[in-house]
């Protein structure tokens, strides 16, 4: 950061494998999960400034799920962590659990940023179905220009996006 501080973020996340014999094939199924998203910040002298959660809930019936997991963005001393959420968690309480968000039934991008004092501000941009792409929200990448960018492609149709970050 650029005041010396370093800031760790984490994500719980896990698959869970299940393997089927009926007699006489084999079905193995996949269900992942990324849940709450932890942040630590690290102060230039290196003390703990402080810890942070953010709630969410993630839940896909395949072993990667495209709209799972998270991105992170810094800007000057702030950080960006933007995944795809239920509507239902945009003005959720930080004592109540998120609701599920399911992959491939919607959901909405979600950006929270967090500022050096671990001040927390919680905002949407917008429906991912309105984005007209498969959306992999861990192949969003630095655009050098407080931006975040994405190539994707759906229905034979090439996408560049880029959301601008303040």
């Amino acid at each position: 950061m650029k005041n010396g501080s370093t800031t760790i973020v984490s994500e719980q996340y896990h698959v869970v494998t299940r393997t089927y014999y009926n007699g006489r094939t084999t079905q193995t199924t996949y269900d992942t999960y990324a849940e709450d998203v932890f942040l630590m910040n690290i102060d230039a002298m290196g003390k703990m400034k402080w810890v942070k959660k953010i709630p969410k809930a993630q839940h896909s019936n395949d072993a990667v799920g495209p709209q799972l997991s998270i991105m992170t963005y810094a800007v000057d001393n702030d950080i960006h962590v933007f995944y795809v959420d239920n509507l239902k968690n945009l003005n959720l309480p930080l004592n109540e659990a998120p609701k599920w968000h399911e992959q491939g039934r919607g959901g909405f991008l979600t950006g929270v940023k967090i500022d050096e004092n671990g001040n927390q501000s919680k905002y949407n941009l917008g429906e991912v179905e309105k984005y007209e792409t498969n959306f992999y929200i861990r192949e969003f990448i630095d655009g050098k220009r407080n931006n975040i960018i994405s190539s994707e492609r759906k229905h034979k149709m090439n996408s560049l996006y880029s959301i601008e970050i303040k």
